[in-house]
């Protein structure tokens, strides 16, 4: 799968966003060293922070800073949105109170999201 048609899946088809093609002719991928994330930009318009596997524990000790970050990094630049996407193994009473958490540090800002997805969901886009 090509970076663009990856891109396009993980957006549209994964994140439920309506992005327009043309913003993806610009699309920057940074890995994050060693570890598992990914930061993906989206036509100057969308900042995509990918972590996976991730557990609940490390989740919800990094959920805090993750979303300081991305909001920082979303507002500095000029972007529209921060999605931050967190792959893990369903785990229902833990996933409730990660959003619920979630809900509490967004507060208002409307332009920032989580999404929980299976890491099967990123099979192909991701490598290792």
């Amino acid at each position: 799968m090509t970076c663009i048609a990856a891109a396009k899946h993980l957006v549209r088809d994964l994140l439920g966003c309506s992005c327009p093609d043309e913003v993806f002719a610009d699309i920057d991928l940074r890995w994050r060293g060693a570890t598992r994330a990914l930061d993906l930009r989206v036509g100057g318009r969308l900042l995509v922070h990918l972590r996976w596997p991730v557990d609940i524990p490390t989740a919800e000790i990094g959920l805090v800073s993750w979303l300081h970050e991305g909001r920082v990094t979303r507002d500095r630049d000029g972007l529209n949105r921060y999605r931050l996407v967190l792959a893990l193994e369903p785990d229902t009473p833990s996933l409730v109170r990660l959003r619920q958490r979630f809900a509490q540090l967004r507060g208002d800002d409307e332009r920032l999201h989580l999404h929980l997805l299976s890491p099967l969901a990123l099979t192909g886009l991701v490598e290792g």
